[in-house]
């Protein structure tokens, strides 16, 4: 086992506090997270999506394991591949790094042994043994091998799903994390600017858009992004098939371009989705009415989030769907309704 200690304070940590804090109302003792959201939110490290031949390699995905006691802050750490590892040394705000290996070019190994031998010795060292002790884990995403290790080897731990408690820290945003989302927002800006200027003229392919649009925000970012969306003009505005674009079209006056641009900085996504047109022509009489009608309702939806952020008592989702039909259906004459980030029959 390879381990590289990093920091090992982790007062200034607001989100792992959070964490603390619910898990402490379930009477837990240790926690091991296995999504990569929830590995990001209390680590500072941006686990990697899972693509790309690093992913294909290692034998699961990058762990967090700590203890809810803030006194013992040096039981907290990372669990990930070699192929993550100088990248968690350098981000983690967690403890230590401990790696197992994945591969080795003169020698055979076993990711699956290696892995489970880390983990092994990650909980001893904690003091995880014969006193009973109750863990939190992530029913959604923990590796069958690690539950089994838990199962046979540290009968005295009772495990519980932590889904209820991360959702709680998570539904408040700390301060450092609504400067990371305002970051990743204005990258997708870039992006939703970089298509208006591709919309000012007609005859452009969508996939030269697009690469305007990939290329700006990675400009923005200072670096290469993980995006995920669609580009669709013309005709195919009209049609609910994400991800439908870019597509070999190339694009006429009038048409409309339609972005629905997700984009990942730092551990954390933004969505975004413009309707423009092209061809610097005026929108016809159709559109400006489809226009209103998603204005309308954008502007209804933030009235009655409003309204939920009060203190009146919570509401079904039902009447927030309502609550966008109506002023949509206002808009446009007829009972239309939202799907996604338009408006369709």
């Amino acid at each position: 086992m390879k381990e590289h200690i990093l920091n090992t304070n982790t007062q200034d940590n607001q989100e792992l506090a959070r964490v603390h804090a619910e898990l402490k109302t379930l009477g837990v003792d240790f926690a091991l997270l296995s999504s990569y959201e929830n590995v990001t939110y209390v680590s500072h490290y941006a686990v990697p999506v899972d693509f790309g031949p690093a992913a294909a390699q290692r034998y699961v995905a990058p762990m967090a394991f700590f203890s809810v006691d803030e006194s013992e802050s040096g039981n907290s750490g990372l669990i990930v591949s070699d192929s993550y590892a100088a990248d968690a040394r350098q981000d983690s705000v967690l403890g230590s790094v401990h790696v197992y290996a994945c591969v080795d070019l003169e020698h055979a190994v076993s990711p699956r042994d290696n892995f489970i031998d880390v983990l092994r010795n990650v909980l001893k060292n904690a003091g995880i043994g014969s006193a009973r002790i109750t863990l939190a884990i992530e029913e959604k995403s923990l590796p069958a091998a690690a539950y089994r290790l838990i199962a046979t080897e540290f009968p005295n731990c009772l495990m519980v799903d932590a889904q209820s408690a991360l959702e709680s820290a998570r539904s408040i945003k700390t301060l450092r994390e609504l400067d990371l989302l305002r970051a990743a927002a204005e990258v997708n800006r870039a992006g939703h600017t970089a298509l208006l200027a591709q919309c000012q003229a007609a005859g452009k392919s969508e996939f030269d858009m697009w690469s305007a649009v990939i290329n700006a925000m990675e400009q923005k970012a200072g670096h290469s992004l993980f995006v995920f969306g669609e580009l669709v003009t013309g005709a195919r505005c009209a049609v609910v098939r994400y991800p439908g674009g870019p597509q070999h079209v190339t694009t006429h006056a009038g048409d409309l371009a339609l972005m629905d641009m997700s984009t990942r900085l730092n551990g954390y996504w933004t969505d975004c989705t413009n309707t423009m047109v092209i061809g610097g022509v005026e929108p016809t009489s159709t559109q400006k009415l489809y226009g209103v009608a998603a204005r309308e309702a954008f502007h209804a939806e933030g009235d009655i989030r409003q309204t939920w952020a009060g203190n009146r008592p919570l509401r079904r989702a039902s009447d927030w769907r309502d609550g966008k039909r109506e002023p949509s259906a206002r808009a446009v004459g007829a009972d239309r309704h939202p799907r996604r980030h338009g408006l369709f029959d």
